[in-house]
């Protein structure tokens, strides 16, 4: 019998399935736009914390530590001897808190058992956001193409030259967002077929509409997916 979900791990589960809805809404916040996935992930870690300090959790050696210490030692040098520290204050907030996925990720999914919920909870958000940015393309196609309707668009062709067809952003900033998001969703989705964790039918439908979407990004990120693809096999 799996073991049963902890508190943190229920909401880091929330907070992988959050990630693809980027700004779905954003609120403002000091080191700028704070996503609903970062404030899921603050509580994910004030909770980790609180049953930290009362013993009830120990924290899970890595040796990743010693690659981020010397990161984070690196970046905070930068910042101090900045020409514009304050400006790079705000970037240096953003680099610790990738620091805290690291080290939430590390001390949570701690098992193959989560693990494997993990990345089924990828792949739900990932499925969710894909579904709505194929109904974007079809909405497009049937004249729907104001980017403030259609929220999946991108509202500018960018060095590629204007004509009838969408960019796709989903719900990312940029199209190489979502296409860095679903590079890794096709890795993950190979992952999950290959420790038979998810059928192969299931996983060819999914696979489909995955480049369907990432086709209608139009970045050269495309390539990640076979490069991931290649790495696996």
């Amino acid at each position: 019998m799996p073991t049963p979900l902890k508190p943190e791990q229920w909401l880091y589960l929330l907070f992988v399935v959050l990630l693809p809805f980027a700004t779905l809404p954003e609120l403002a916040g000091y080191a700028g736009n704070v996503q609903i996935a970062d404030v899921v992930l603050l509580v994910t870690g004030v909770v980790w914390l609180v049953l930290w300090l009362a013993r009830k959790r120990r924290i899970v050696w890595s040796p990743a530590y010693i690659f981020l210490a010397a990161y984070a030692v690196a970046v905070t040098l930068s910042a101090i001897f900045s020409i514009r520290p304050e400006q790079s204050a705000i970037k240096l907030v953003g680099k610790f808190y990738l620091f805290a996925i690291v080290f939430l990720t590390i001390n949570i999914v701690t098992s193959l058992d989560i693990l494997k919920s993990v990345l089924r909870a990828w792949l739900i958000g990932s499925g969710i956001l894909i579904l709505l940015s194929l109904a974007g393309i079809a909405a497009f196609y049937l004249g729907l193409n104001d980017p403030n309707q259609n929220l999946v668009l991108h509202p500018i062709f960018g060095s590629l030259p204007p004509g009838r067809y969408p960019r796709i952003e989903g719900f990312f900033s940029y199209p190489s967002l979502l296409c860095n998001y679903l590079s890794l969703t096709a890795a993950f989705l190979v992952l999950s077929v290959s420790m038979e964790w998810l059928s192969k039918r299931i996983a060819i439908a999914f696979g489909i509409c995955l480049l369907v979407v990432d086709a209608f990004t139009l970045t050269p990120g495309l390539g990640g997916i076979f490069l991931a693809a290649g790495i696996f096999v």
